[in-house]
């Protein structure tokens, strides 16, 4: 059985309220192995996703890393590609639509 929560979070150009915001939902959870973060950045984002988690994310020592997807850029009005395209790519039985702001 799969127990596994995959939580779609698309971001672009906050790194630190993204950190912020998933190390608060991990501190939450009550078994944080269970809980997989996926992002999906434009492609033209130049940040370092990888580089934020290790940084600022896993503060706690605690560190569930975040799988990042790049994709053509979107925007607000076609939020929902993003989403879909996390969907497709989660391994959770539930799926979370989570934002950084």
């Amino acid at each position: 059985m799969n127990d596994v929560i995959s939580v779609l979070c698309p971001t672009r150009g906050r790194p630190g309220l993204l950190a912020a915001s998933v190390r608060l939902l991990l501190h939450t959870a009550a078994v944080r192995e269970r809980v997989e973060v996926l992002l999906a950045v434009d492609e033209d984002d130049r940040i370092d996703y990888d580089r934020v988690w290790r940084v600022q994310g896993a503060r706690d020592g605690k560190p569930i890393p975040w799988k990042v997807f790049r994709e053509p850029r979107h925007g607000y009005a076609g939020l929902y590609h993003y989403y879909n395209r996390l969907a497709k790519e989660a391994r959770g039985r539930w799926c979370l639509l989570w934002n950084d702001d």
